[in-house]
């Protein structure tokens, strides 16, 4: 796939919001794996940070990650995090070297 591309995002999360932070990346992540263009989509907690989340991602193309980034339930998912964080995620976007 040449035209592929990866993500690595990292968000903070409040104390006491875990569950709540699972049950909305695990709602997002199911529906974001259907997508066309989709080849990896999860989230993790880091294990240096017990409140930090990292999701890694692997897309055909920047376009399949746009179009996912205009879908519900990425809108969802965004809405539904809002106050489960602190700040704003730092977002990666990455081209292999080859």
């Amino acid at each position: 796939m040449e035209n592929d591309i990866r993500v690595v995002a990292f968000l903070k999360v409040k104390p006491g919001a875990k569950p709540a932070m699972e049950a909305a990346v695990g709602a997002c992540s199911s529906a974001s794996r259907a997508e066309d263009g989709c080849v990896m989509y999860a989230g993790h907690w880091d294990q240096s940070d017990e409140h930090r989340l990292v999701f890694v991602e692997h897309w055909t193309s920047r376009e399949a990650l746009d179009r996912h980034m205009t879908t519900p339930h990425f809108h969802t998912f965004v809405a539904a995090i809002e106050n489960l964080v602190q700040g704003p995620p730092e977002i990666i976007v990455l081209k292999e070297i080859r």
